[in-house]
């Protein structure tokens, strides 16, 4: 904040904060002031030859020629571990001689660290974290620069995206989230850990920093390294099920000059927010799902246990919803909210869909527009008859 400050001719902090109410440039400024973009190439090198030695090759070995190798890499900042964890899988097949199609997506909520990981361009000085074998096989020299191979790039896909607010990338045989935790409070480390479990494979592998614990799900992982954080899934127990990715930041509410700036005392024993523990409630006992989606139906935010109607698609990253529903809902969907769009008014559909054993799955979704937020509301209820 202090150099922000300083950099907008600033000596009053409160003179600050009035500008930033005003200046939504400066809060996204500011806001990048805060990642930490701290990363390079095998970084703790121990724990990628345990990558290298084990967990690849058994992650290899359980699948046939042809098959698809599924990496998430959270918060992957400007790319080095994803090209590092691309390079020893590339070796590992080379050296089982095995084919199998590898996808890695890379995800980071810094739109410029994401830039420079995209053009897999990286200085000379990362000569002295690689050795010449991997440099040689993987890189190619651009003036004082090196690229990373395009057969490797190709494998990676980098985008935005938000593990805190957003559905998670699904049936990954390995997640890699290393250092990041550390930064963020028990309850979020909680949430991350919950989501990560939720999206392996069970089977599949979970890669964190040394300093990171896994302890909140230990009941769903078997640990592979202590030391390094490295644990396998070994069930599909489901942890903190219930609004994961529910935005729970409050809003600020900016005093007028009028108001008084002494603060009245809260009543006694008085819930935090009723509001919000009835909502809580009517999400848990009637199953309700709200989406929010904007005029070209991607998801912007969601309520309740969207995991029993969204995933995202295995192989390409998409956030439209068209896309993350049942097939069989996709047109329907799409029809209502053209409508509700069209109309500014409020479309319900009623949707039966036949399954396995004579189960009928009815779903009931309700798309209300909202004007002032340039954006849909999308309730979806699910009853099976």
């Amino acid at each position: 904040i202090e150099k922000r400050m300083i950099e907008k001719s600033f000596s009053d902090l409160r003179e600050y904060i009035d500008m930033l109410y005003e200046n939504e440039q400066e809060v996204k400024r500011l806001g990048e002031e805060f990642l930490i973009n701290v990363t390079r190439f095998f970084r703790d090198k121990a724990a990628f030859k345990i990558m290298s030695d084990k967990v690849i090759p058994d992650i290899i070995n359980s699948k046939a020629d042809g098959d698809l190798l599924k990496v998430w890499v959270c918060a992957c900042s400007t790319g080095e571990e994803a090209f590092s964890l691309a390079i020893i899988i590339d070796q590992c097949l080379q050296k089982l001689k095995r084919k199998l199609d590898v996808k890695i997506f890379a995800t980071d909520i810094d739109e410029n660290s994401l830039k420079l990981a995209q053009r897999g361009e990286f200085p000379g000085s990362i000569a002295k974290d690689l050795d010449s074998q991997v440099l040689n096989n993987y890189f190619v020299k651009s003036d004082k620069n090196y690229l990373v191979i395009p057969r490797i790039r190709k494998q990676i896909v980098f985008a935005s995206h938000n593990v805190i607010k957003n559905p998670p990338f699904i049936k990954n045989d390995l997640v890699s989230c290393r250092n990041m935790m550390i930064y963020v409070n028990n309850i979020l480390q909680q949430k991350l850990l919950a989501t990560f479990h939720f999206s392996l494979m069970e089977g599949g592998y979970l890669f964190l920093g040394s300093s990171e614990s896994a302890a909140f799900i230990k009941a769903g992982i078997s640990e592979v390294s202590g030391k390094w954080k490295i644990y396998k899934k070994t069930s599909s127990e489901k942890f903190l099920t219930q609004e994961i990715y529910k935005n729970t930041q409050t809003r600020s509410v900016r005093k007028t000059e009028s108001e008084s700036v002494t603060a009245q005392p809260a009543p006694v024993n008085r819930p935090q927010s009723i509001e919000g523990d009835l909502q809580q409630l009517l999400l848990e006992e009637l199953g309700y799902v709200g989406v929010y989606i904007d005029t070209e139906f991607n998801v912007k935010d969601t309520l309740g246990d969207f995991k029993k109607y969204l995933s995202l698609p295995e192989k390409k990253l998409n956030l439209n919803v068209l896309k993350m529903v049942p097939v069989q809902l996709s047109g329907v969907l799409s029809t209502a909210i053209r409508k509700a769009v069209k109309t500014q008014e409020s479309v319900i559909v009623n949707k039966d869909i036949a399954k396995a054993e004579g189960i009928i799955s009815s779903y009931r979704m309700v798309i209300k527009p909202l004007p002032e937020k340039n954006c849909l509301l999308s309730k979806i209820n699910l009853r099976m008859a």
